[in-house]
C-alpha cells in the first residue's frame, strides 16, 4: 500500500510538472498548445520501471484526479461551482495520502476481509463496526479509495453502485424540532434543551500543546521526530474522532424522534474568521453535524429544512410576531414589547419550530411536498432532503 501510495504521488507530480512546463513553452501558441498530447500513464512506465510493481488502476486514476483538479480550476475561474486554486504538487512531508483501485477487487463484509491485486498477503482484515445495510447484498463494488492518516492508521473508503428503497417526503409532519446553534452549548431547542457537549479541543489544548513544544525541540527527519510527530497526529486523531462520535449519536437520536427538524442557515467559515471565534467554531464541528442530519434524514424518509439565512429567528418575538430590530449579538436575554421575556436562543428556536410546523401544514392541506410549500410561502428559499452530494430528493 505504501508502495502504490508513493507511485500515485510521484506520477500526480510529474504529470502537473509536465503540464506546467508545455503552458509555458507554448502559452502564445494557443493552437499548439490545445493539440498537444500528453504523455500517459503508459510512457511513465516504460521511463520509470518502478511504477509498473503498483496496481495500474491507481495510476490510471491518478491521471484521472489531475485532469479533475484542471476542470475544477478553470470552473472556478468562471465562477461556476466552489472556488479552487491551480493544482499544487503534492508533498510527502504531509503525510496525508490516497489512492483509488478498482482491478482484482474483492471485498466479504461478513468476515471483514479485504481482497486486492499486487498485495502479498490474499487478505486484508479490517474492522468496521457498523453492520451492512441490505440493499449492499444486491449492489456492485465499484472501486475502492486506501487513505494514510499522519498518524500511520489505513484507511479503505468502499464504493458501491445500487438501489435504495425510498418512500418519499412524507406530506404529514407530526413533530417538528426546531435547533439554533449555540456556541456554548452546541444547539438549543424550542423547549430551551441542550445536549451534553464537551468541548474536546479545549480538554486536550494543554496536552497537544505540550507534545507540539517536543515535537518543534526534535532535528528534523529524525527517528525521535517521527515518533513525536505520530504522538501529535494521534491527539488530532482523537479530538477528531471524539467529535464525530458526538456528531453521530446525536443526529442519530435527532432523526430517529422527529418527522422534522429546522435550522438555520449560517456561514460557519465567516464565523470563524471574525470576532475571534476560530478555535470555538471549528471545536464545535457543527457543519459535519448538519451533513450527518442531511443523510441521515434521507435514509430515514425525514425532512431538514432550512431556513433563510435573512430570516430573523432571534429577533422575533415568538409571541406577537414583533421584530426587535434593536437587538444585538451580545443581548442574550430581551423583553417584547408585548410583555413577553425572551432568551435570545430558544426564541430563535420556537420561530424554527413554528416555520417548520407551518410548512408542514400547509403541505398537508394543499397535498404538495414541503418544498414546494416553503417555496410558495417563501418562509425561507430552501428545503430539502439532501444526500452526501447535494442532489434533490422530493416526493412527486
Amino acid at each position: 500500500m505504501n508502495k502504490n501510495l508513493g507511485a500515485s504521488r510521484f506520477l500526480y507530480n510529474h504529470m502537473l510538472a509536465e503540464r506546467i512546463n508545455i503552458y509555458n513553452e507554448f502559452k502564445d501558441d494557443k493552437e499548439t498548445l490545445n493539440n498537444h498530447k500528453y504523455k500517459t500513464e503508459k510512457s511513465y512506465k516504460n521511463e520509470f520501471g518502478f511504477l509498473k510493481e503498483v496496481d495500474s488502476t491507481s495510476l490510471q486514476q491518478t491521471r484521472i484526479d489531475l485532469d479533475t483538479a484542471y476542470k475544477n480550476f478553470y470552473r472556478s475561474l468562471k465562477n461556476k461551482g466552489i472556488k479552487v486554486g491551480f493544482p499544487k504538487f503534492k508533498s510527502k512531508k504531509q503525510h496525508k495520502d490516497s489512492y483509488r483501485s478498482s482491478m482484482g477487487l474483492k471485498v466479504d463484509l461478513q468476515k471483514h476481509q479485504i481482497q486486492m491485486i499486487k498485495m502479498p498477503n490474499k487478505t486484508i482484515n479490517y474492522f468496521h463496526h457498523t453492520k451492512p445495510k441490505k440493499w449492499f447484498e444486491t449492489s456492485i463494488l465499484k472501486s475502492i479509495t486506501i487513505s494514510r492518516t499522519p498518524s500511520n492508521k489505513y484507511y479503505a473508503s468502499l464504493l458501491f453502485e445500487g438501489e435504495q428503497d425510498f418512500t418519499g417526503i412524507p406530506v404529514k409532519i407530526n413533530k417538528v424540532k426546531g435547533l439554533d446553534m449555540s456556541m456554548e452549548s452546541f444547539y438549543v431547542d424550542e423547549q430551551g434543551n441542550s445536549p451534553e457537549f464537551r468541548r474536546n479541543y479545549r480538554e486536550l489544548e494543554s496536552k497537544l500543546s505540550l507534545h507540539q513544544k517536543r515535537l518543534s525541540a526534535k532535528a528534523k527527519r529524525s527517528r525521535n521526530y517521527e515518533k513525536q510527530r505520530v504522538k501529535v497526529a494521534k491527539i488530532h486523531d482523537r479530538l477528531k474522532n471524539k467529535r464525530t462520535n458526538f456528531n453521530h449519536q446525536l443526529s442519530w437520536f435527532l432523526i430517529q424522534n422527529n418527522d422534522c427538524i429546522v435550522v438555520e442557515t449560517l456561514s460557519l467559515k465567516g464565523m470563524s474568521q471574525c470576532l475571534n471565534l476560530g478555535k470555538s467554531v471549528h471545536d464545535l464541528g457543527y457543519s459535519n453535524f448538519i451533513n450527518q442530519l442531511k443523510y441521515k434524514a434521507l435514509w430515514s424518509d425525514k425532512t431538514i429544512i432550512f431556513a433563510d439565512k435573512f430570516f430573523a429567528s432571534s429577533k422575533t418575538c415568538s409571541v406577537c410576531g414583533h421584530k426587535n430590530k434593536d437587538l444585538l449579538l451580545h443581548h442574550r436575554e430581551w423583553t417584547c414589547v408585548c410583555g413577553a421575556y425572551h432568551n435570545r436562543d430558544q426564541n430563535a428556536a420556537i420561530n424554527l419550530q413554528k416555520l417548520g410546523i407551518t410548512a408542514g401544514a400547509a403541505g398537508s392541506a394543499c397535498g404538495k411536498t414541503t418544498r414546494d410549500v416553503v417555496e410558495q410561502e417563501y418562509l425561507c428559499r430552501e428545503a430539502w432532503i439532501s444526500d452526501p452530494l447535494g442532489s434533490w430528493v422530493v416526493q412527486k
